[in-house]
């Protein structure tokens, strides 16, 4: 779409101005809302906050204003004007720096169950971000220093870094997890914490340009920057995916999982076989879910969508589709797990300190149901003989050939452990590994229990039986 009219913005007579990546924002005076939600559909980047007409503006390059003026040529009457937008974050919020001391001071306070960790050195060979950053985060289990064979939890904030309310957000949820009612979250899983992924915007943010979104890697165009959050495998070359304009606010990288941060999400999340996610963005108040344009299943859908409305209420949030393809939580539904989701917080992307923490407040409700939803299936696959864990290939029979975009479930080489989310009803299951027999097996979910598996394989030509039984 994007590619579209930057062609008719040619054909139309106007020069287009060269690449930069130096950014302005745009009041649009007279905008309707259609305007701007065709400016959104068509991949722009649409930013929310009370201090402008219309409680919207336009961040646009050069090349972008030109692209969005096209576009509304024919549809609307709006009038650009430059924002006399106050380039200053307000006072409050926390630096980079102080965020990361802060997971320090949580974890020598609590060393039995925090830990803070170099996610850089764990999952991605040690490989430093553009400007030489390691990316850290917080592990939080009733024994931190073991690798237990436990469900892994993942809460992450900040893919884009001029969103500084989320990481407030994610340092809230740590918070709660250390209060004695949730203890049994802390017992039961594995959490890690990256309440800064993007670490080099965030400081570019703070030390430059409060609206900066992307990263801060140089590209052979000479354009600064990638959208994380455009980024991930899953869709990113689909219609519906990010910008392929380098100097967009909204550009989706030269290629899949291209950039650092992703990489090391991807590789993370692969490992550990996350049982749930939740990403912190802001701003909306809303949840996304599902995909955006890509065919998905109707049963799996429906059971998204109303574990979306569920979390959306414990916050007073509403429920969207997400933006676009090439989103974090989009490839963890492909690869991971189906409970994963995205949670616009807030109202704008950098509310006066004291309305962020009032935010927190709200969103915690949210993380404590993210918890407390219990997972229809989860087990473990082993070898037969010697009972060591297998990485195996899950099928979910039904469903694997309403599949479009190369969808899989695994579990994992850890353990063996696995989890998969599913509505109700009889669901046949098979699973391989190299060297292994294919082993069957059919779950029963019932709502609001959870059926535990023992999957044994072995290499032989008789295939073991999968014992199944429902946890109360």
């Amino acid at each position: 779409m994007r590619a579209v009219w930057r062609a008719v913005a040619v054909l139309i007579g106007v020069a287009l101005v060269g690449k930069s990546s130096a950014t302005s924002v745009w009041e649009l005076n007279g905008a309707s809302a259609s305007a701007w939600a065709e400016l959104g559909d068509a991949g722009f980047d649409v930013v929310k906050g009370s201090q402008w007409p219309g409680d919207r503006a336009l961040v646009a390059s050069a090349e972008e204003t030109v692209e969005a003026r096209s576009l509304l040529t024919n549809s609307s009457t709006a009038r650009f004007s430059k924002s006399n937008f106050s380039a200053e974050v307000p006072s409050g919020y926390l630096s980079l720096d102080r965020i990361h001391a802060e997971l320090y001071t949580i974890a020598e306070a609590n060393p039995d169950i925090a830990q803070v960790v170099d996610l850089s050195e764990l999952f991605a060979d040690g490989a430093t971000t553009a400007e030489g950053r390691r990316i850290l985060g917080l592990k939080i289990s009733d024994n931190v220093k073991v690798d237990e064979d436990e469900p892994n939890v993942l809460i992450v904030a900040a893919h884009h870094c001029r969103e500084i309310v989320t990481p407030e957000v994610a340092l809230g949820a740590v918070r709660l997890l250390l209060q004695p009612d949730h203890r049994d979250d802390v017992d039961n899983f594995q959490t890690w914490v990256i309440p800064v992924l993007n670490v080099d915007g965030y400081t570019y943010v703070f030390d430059q340009e409060p609206l900066w979104r992307k990263n801060r890697r140089v590209l052979p165009s000479g354009d600064i920057g990638v959208d994380l959050n455009r980024n991930y495998p899953m869709g990113w070359d689909a219609g519906c995916g990010g910008s392929t304009t380098p100097s967009s606010q909204t550009y989706r990288g030269p290629s899949a999982g291209s950039e650092v941060e992703v990489d090391l999400i991807v590789r993370m999340s692969r490992e550990l076989r996350f049982e749930r996610v939740m990403d912190f963005h802001s701003s909306g108040r809303e949840v996304l879910a599902g995909y955006k344009c890509t065919p998905m299943p109707r049963e799996l859908d429906d059971l998204i969508d109303k574990h979306a409305t569920a979390l959306a209420a414990a916050a007073n949030y509403v429920v969207r589709l997400p933006s676009n393809e090439g989103e974090h939580q989009t490839d963890q539904i492909a690869y991971t797990t189906a409970f994963a989701y995205l949670a616009e917080t807030a109202t704008e992307f950098q509310p006066p300190h004291a309305s962020a923490l009032q935010e927190v407040a709200r969103v915690m409700p949210l993380v404590s149901l993210f918890y407390s939803t219990r997972v229809p299936i989860s087990g473990h696959v082993l070898d037969s003989v010697t009972g060591q864990p297998i990485e195996a290939r899950i099928y979910r029979t039904t469903l694997e050939p309403k599949f479009s975009a190369g969808e899989t479930r695994h579990s994992d080489a850890r353990h063996g452990r696995f989890a998969l989310w599913l509505p109700n009803g009889a669901w046949p299951l098979e699973f391989t590994a190299d060297g292994y027999t294919r082993a069957q097996t059919t779950a029963r979910i019932v709502d609001g229990e959870t059926v535990d598996l023992e999957i044994r394989m072995t290499a032989s030509v008789a295939v073991d039986q999968a014992t199944a039984v429902t946890s109360e």
